[in-house]
Order: C-alpha cells, then structure tokens, then sequence
C-alpha cells in the first residue's frame, strides 16, 4: 500500500478545538464496525480502536510545533490510518523516553486546556495507552520520528473472536456472579482493559448488566 493509495482527502478550518472534534468525527466515518457475540449478546468492535484514534489525534494538535506554518496530516488507507505532526521530538527527549511515559509538552497552555476538557486523560501515557488499545489484536501501531517529524501509524485491527462455545462460558460466568469489577472480567477473559471496557458499556447499555458506585468502587449486577 503507497502514499498513491490513500482513500480520502478533507481540510478542516477553525478553531484547534474545532478541528479536533471534526476531524476525530471524519475519521470515525472510515472506521466500520464488526461484531462478535456473546451469547445473544452482540458485541461491536470497530476496526480502529477508538480510544487509540482519539488519542493520536489529539497528540498531534497538542505536541506539534506552532512555529511551522504546515497542516498536521491524516492519511487513511486500506489497511492503517497515519496521523502526521509537524515537529520532531521535544529537545533533549528520546523515543524511549516518552514510550516510558515521559512528557514535557511544547505548548502548556494547549495542553492544559485539552486537559480540562478530558481529551486527555494524564499526561505521559498517550504512546503506552494506544498500545494498550492494541493488546487484543494481532496488528500493533507503531510510530516514526524525524527531525521535524512525528508519524503515529494505526493499523486495522485484526482480532481473534471468541468461539460460541467462549461465548457461552462468558454469559455462564456472569450469572453466576452477583457482583463483580472490571479487573474480574479482564482477569477471566485474559483481555485488555480497553476491551472489556468496550464490553461493559455495551452489556450496560442493551440492558443485560447494571453498573453500581463510581470510581474505585465501581461494580457490576446482571439484569437477565
């Protein structure tokens, strides 16, 4: 797959926050979703992870440098989406750095504001978060660093789905629970967070399990 291969081109003009929030929304447009099911349950996976797309986007705005004139760039393909920023890494930082978590932003100001607005969830743990986002597929992000460079690559999840007979094991596990976290489900399943997450919200949402407390002491009943 080539650079002569891309699917689609747009500008985004505006405001940074609005070109954020609409272009995460275009690029949601690019990014199907298939299904898996758990007992009758149905399951939606989409083929990038969300939180991985969402997450690239909004380190490219808010790592970039400003003092370039040239427009951070989305390229999607068949098979990856590449995010492009203007401006390589922060001086005196090394690729290993910042995938252990290290940050130091070039523009504070931005970064504080995308901060309080929860687009970022804590600062240093974009690289390792997206990778999380993968744990479940057998294709992996990767990025490429130049001198006034920064390429995030997200390939096109491919993913191992359960068996029925999986399925059917996972349904019997939560009836027979009255209560369990998250961390429980992941443990069971030997899934990511971002998976079960994902899980959760859906089962919550068509009505098969309630959730209870907040935070730490969240937990959650079945309804069926």
């Amino acid at each position: 797959m080539t650079k002569l291969d891309f699917q689609d081109r747009k500008e985004f003009n505006g405001s940074i926050l609005k070109q954020v929030d609409e272009a995460f929304e275009y690029m949601q447009l690019h990014n199907a979703r298939s299904a898996s099911f758990i007992g009758l349950h149905r399951n939606d996976i989409t083929e990038y992870p969300i939180f991985a797309v969402r997450e690239a986007l909004v380190n490219a705005v808010v790592h970039r440098d400003y003092s370039f004139s040239g427009s951070i760039l989305i390229h999607i393909f068949d098979n990856r989406i590449e995010i492009v920023s203007i401006g390589g890494l922060v001086q005196g930082l090394t690729l290993v750095d910042i995938e252990l978590g290290i940050s130091q932003s070039r523009n504070p100001r931005l970064a504080n504001c995308i901060y309080r607005m929860k687009w970022i969830e804590s600062y240093g743990t974009g690289l390792q978060r997206i990778k999380e986002s993968y744990l479940d597929s057998k294709t992996q992000p990767y990025w490429n660093v130049g001198p006034n460079s920064f390429v995030v690559v997200l390939p096109k999840n491919e993913f191992v789905y359960a068996s029925r007979n999986d399925s059917l094991e996972i349904v019997q596990w939560i009836e027979e629970k009255e209560t369990f976290t998250s961390k429980e489900l992941e443990d069971y399943l030997d899934k990511s967070k971002f998976f079960v997450r994902n899980l959760l919200e859906s089962l919550t949402k068509d009505g098969m399990i309630k959730r209870i407390g907040e935070g730490r002491a969240t937990r959650y009943i079945r309804k069926f």
